[in-house]
């Protein structure tokens, strides 16, 4: 099972300026990644996991 909350997040971030022959900016331009893989329900080692199934969020009634 896939866990719906738990990310691995993966950002890169590119910047790119230009100057003048005078040493003067003239541009400037940054791209972003961001990158999100779901991982693999950790079941007992995680804090929402009881009685055999996810509560998070409060899904469950305890």
């Amino acid at each position: 099972m896939i866990c719906p909350y738990a990310v691995n997040r993966k950002v890169v971030t590119q910047t790119r300026m230009t100057y003048d022959e005078n040493g003067q900016q003239t541009s400037w331009m940054e791209a972003q990644q961001n990158t999100a893989e779901f991982v693999e329900c950790q079941k007992e080692n995680c804090g929402a996991f009881h009685d055999g199934k996810c509560c998070y969020g409060g899904s469950c009634n305890n």
